[in-house]
């Protein structure tokens, strides 16, 4: 699953990165690319790709070895991302209608 790129930029760990990292960052995270496929685009070798990783997995405080960062990363943002968007059953239209209701009896 990608997450939107807008979200990620939002993350306060984002600005802590460096320019590097929020590549490689938005690469996986963001447009759900393989580590190849960064190692190919953004035309830098494994070790580099692995370092960035190193550092982005430090500071979103991700630990753990191996592809199993990469993974509670990945469900770290995911979660963080449904929490921020708003469910389907609870839109402003229906909050405005439940406080008129509730005004409506409150003056009763």
């Amino acid at each position: 699953m990608s997450i939107p790129e807008d979200f990620l930029k939002q993350l306060e760990q984002y600005s802590e990165l460096s320019h590097r990292e929020k590549q490689v960052f938005l690469e996986i995270f963001g447009l759900s690319k393989s580590r190849v496929n960064v190692v190919q685009e953004l035309n830098i070798s494994e070790s580099n790709l692995s370092t960035c990783l190193t550092g982005i997995y430090k500071k979103f405080c991700i630990t753990g070895n191996g592809p199993v960062k990469e993974s509670r990363l990945r469900e770290y943002l995911s979660k963080r991302y449904s929490q921020q968007k708003p469910s389907g059953h609870l839109t402003t239209d229906g909050i405005d209608d439940s406080i008129d209701t509730l005004v409506q009896e409150i003056r009763k």
